[in-house]
């Protein structure tokens, strides 16, 4: 029977990726691994245990207590290549999955974005930005949920047909120029407009700065677990999203 490492060498070509085994962990029992495109390490031996940018996810194999013996396995850090979209590495984890007959894989959502125009750079919550969006995340459109998922999406769809001038909004993003004709727009058409703009790079006109803190401040509550006063309800990096493989 192939060992883990070199089933995950199948899905992850080792002409193309460093997959690098970190240590066995006993309670709950598991294997830990670390998966990086090699043309982004000079050598195995420089790569940081903690949070390294370049890796594309960190996996845990975990293998659950009881007499069936069943398999999860939990991502962390899942990011796009140089070549390859975080959507393929996504699929190509749960591929992977599949193969070492894992049952569930789950996950955590702080998902951003690092971006840049005439006016700055920015790190953009991405996760909620999405939800502003679409009242959903981009890990919710594939499948991964949370254990009250139903009722933080009803929660959600509801919010973003709020109306930008009523909504809990700072003053130094609603009086800002851009929005001079968006007051009476829903949250989820403004923001789908800023979200394209950063798709087509036209933010010049955007208070990214301000927009990048206001979001990040909107993830901040995200422990909360009765968020009626939150403008959305986030999960984050503190609930776990889960996906049965089947």
């Amino acid at each position: 029977m192939a060992t883990h490492l070199e089933q995950i060498q199948k899905v992850f070509d080792p002409n193309h990726y460093t997959t690098i085994f970190r240590r066995e962990r006993s309670e709950p029992k598991a294997s830990i691994y670390s998966i990086f495109e090699t043309e982004t390490i000079l050598s195995e031996d420089e790569v940081r245990w903690g949070y390294d940018e370049r890796c594309i996810a960190h996996i845990e194999i975990i293998e659950e207590s009881g007499t069936d013996k069943q398999l999860r396995m939990g991502i962390d850090s899942l990011r796009k290549g140089i070549h390859v979209s975080g959507s393929q590495h996504l699929k190509m984890l749960e591929e992977l999955a599949k193969n070492i007959s894992v049952t569930q894989v789950y996950l955590t959502d702080s998902s951003h974005i690092k971006y840049t125009d005439i006016n700055g750079k920015y790190l953009v919550p991405i996760d909620a930005l999405n939800i502003l969006c679409d009242g959903e995340t981009w890990y919710n459109r594939r499948g991964y949920k949370a254990t009250n998922h139903e009722e933080i999406c009803q929660y959600n769809k509801q919010a973003i047909e709020k109306l930008f001038c009523l909504a809990d909004i700072p003053k130094d993003i609603t009086c800002h120029t851009y929005f001079n004709d968006k007051q009476m727009r829903p949250l989820k058409e403004v923001f789908q407009l800023i979200r394209q703009k950063i798709r087509d790079h036209d933010t010049e006109d955007v208070p990214l700065q301000e927009l990048s803190d206001f979001l990040t401040d909107v993830r901040g509550e995200e422990e909360c677990s009765n968020p009626g006063h939150n403008l959305i309800w986030l999960t984050g990096q503190f609930v776990p999203l889960f996906k049965d493989i089947k």
